[in-house]
């Protein structure tokens, strides 16, 4: 799920592979267990994000690769860039997602 901080000073959230921070008006790509979703929901200061997307809008290939200065960007398999400046932990947090997941995420953000 995409989480993103919606309050004014740093939030800590517990997700399946650990504690991510997220800073104030980011926000992160975070697996959650279903108990850890529903805590992460009950948060006033976090927005969480469906990642629900029509097969019919899923783009393929997609794949988040280094292109250069420490930024990382969403490619699909034409070439064609879908998300630009992520930090490496969100590539690849994203490139460990399932390909309807990549999807959506791409389908968010543009």
């Amino acid at each position: 799920m995409r989480v993103r901080n919606i309050s004014g000073v740093a939030q800590k959230v517990r997700g399946i592979d650990g504690v991510v921070e997220i800073q104030p008006g980011m926000s992160k790509l975070v697996t959650f267990s279903e108990d850890g979703l529903a805590r992460a929901r009950q948060r006033s200061s976090l927005e969480i994000e469906s990642d629900a997307t029509p097969a019919a809008e899923m783009v393929h290939g997609l794949v988040a690769k280094h292109r250069g200065g420490g930024s990382y960007s969403v490619m699909d398999d034409e070439g064609k860039e879908h998300v630009d400046r992520m930090s490496k932990d969100d590539a690849d947090a994203f490139n460990a997602m399932s390909e309807e997941d990549k999807a959506a995420f791409v389908a968010k953000a543009s």
